[in-house]
C-alpha cells in the first residue's frame, strides 16, 4: 500500500480549482474568504449538496448555497434568464451537479498523490433550520457578486 497523502494534498485537490470550476461550470467570478473550522452550518435558508466520499479518505463533501446564489448558478447552468424557485428541483439538480463536477475535479488530483476515492450520488435539499456537524470542518467560503456558497471539507482518513 502506497503512502497516505499528506492532509495538505487532500485538502490542496478540492481548494485549488474551486474558483476556475465555478468559473468554467457558470460564469461567475468569485472571490475565496477566510477559511475556518466550522462546528456548526451556515445561518439558513440555504441548499445543501452533500456528497459522501469512500477510500482512503472519506466523509463528506458539502457544498451550501444562499438562496440568491443558488438561484443564479441554477439559471446559468441551465443558460436560461428566468432564474428557478429556490426550493425546485431544477435548483436541487443544477447545484447537486456542479457540487458533483468540484468534487469530480478532486478526485484526479486525489489520484496523482496515491488516493483512490469513491462518489456517492449528491444529495440536495433546502435547509430552513440551523444545523450542527459531527466534527469541526473545514469551511471554504465563495463569494460572488451574487452572493456565497460554501465548501464544507469533512474528510477523515484511514
Amino acid at each position: 500500500m502506497s503512502e497516505m497523502p499528506s492532509q495538505a494534498d487532500v485538502l490542496h485537490a478540492f481548494i485549488e480549482p474551486l474558483l476556475d470550476v465555478i468559473r468554467s461550470a457558470t460564469g461567475l467570478t468569485g472571490q475565496l474568504g477566510p477559511m475556518t473550522l466550522a462546528r456548526s452550518m451556515p445561518a439558513p435558508p440555504y441548499m445543501k449538496v452533500q456528497i459522501q466520499v469512500r477510500g482512503r479518505v472519506f466523509g463528506p463533501i458539502i457544498c451550501t448555497f444562499d438562496p440568491a446564489m443558488a438561484r443564479e448558478v441554477t439559471a446559468r447552468m441551465m443558460a436560461t434568464e428566468e432564474s428557478p424557485a429556490f426550493d425546485s428541483p431544477e435548483c436541487r439538480d443544477a447545484l447537486g451537479e456542479l457540487a458533483n463536477i468540484l468534487v469530480g475535479n478532486a478526485t484526479g488530483a486525489l489520484l496523482d498523490v496515491g488516493c483512490a476515492i469513491e462518489l456517492a450520488p449528491p444529495h440536495a435539499e433546502v435547509a430552513h433550520e440551523a444545523g450542527e456537524l459531527a466534527h469541526r470542518t473545514l469551511s471554504v467560503p465563495v463569494t460572488t457578486e451574487y452572493g456565497q456558497m460554501n465548501l464544507l471539507i469533512g474528510l477523515s482518513a484511514h
